[in-house]
């Protein structure tokens, strides 16, 4: 579990140390994979926790990356909209090793160093899985049922065909936050 608090306050009187709190914290964000091969995965625990984490100043804001967090580099091209729109996994390549997978596959080498993504394609990453994520959930990108129904779709696809769409939310938050590439 990776929880990554943003905007914070240090106690400037604290010069030894430095105590941080609830209340030290404007937003916390909650970073999380997909994992329906683990043996604790519950889709109505799953559902409840994307209710109860879904505003980031409040309990938390809960990220579900789709199946990891490689997602985001799981592209053929930039410039391929349609494959990626379309682009699912199998739960058996989960099971087995979806990061592995990706690496094997990786066509856009830029994407293996996230400190080598440029703004442009930092960008054009954000706009693919926006609109992945909105043409799966029929949302407009500023409804706040987005991420709630998208966990919805991918349970259901997951029940239905033993796949999952391909999306990253995780890089979703700086469009959340700054409306763009920061």
């Amino acid at each position: 579990m990776l929880i990554v608090s943003v905007s914070y306050t240090l106690l400037p009187w604290k010069s030894d140390f430095v105590v941080l709190d609830d209340m030290d914290f404007n937003e916390h964000i909650l970073v999380f994979d997909f994992e329906p091969h683990d043996s604790n995965y519950s889709e109505s625990i799953l559902m409840e926790l994307m209710e109860v984490f879904s505003d980031s100043t409040e309990h938390g804001k809960l990220y579900l990356n789709y199946p990891t967090v490689e997602s985001f580099k799981d592209i053929r091209s930039l410039d391929d909209e349609t494959s990626f729109i379309n682009s699912t996994v199998t739960l058996e390549i989960v099971k087995r090793g979806y990061k592995e997978h990706v690496d094997e596959k990786a066509r856009i080498t830029q994407l293996n160093h996230i400190k080598k993504i440029d703004k442009k394609t930092g960008s054009r990453l954000l706009d693919l899985h926006q609109q992945k994520l909105t043409f799966i959930t029929k949302l407009a990108k500023d409804s706040n049922e987005k991420y709630h129904q998208l966990c919805k779709k991918q349970c259901e696809k997951l029940k239905k065909e033993k796949i999952i769409w391909v999306v990253n939310t995780s890089i979703l938050h700086l469009l959340d936050e700054y409306g763009s590439m920061p």
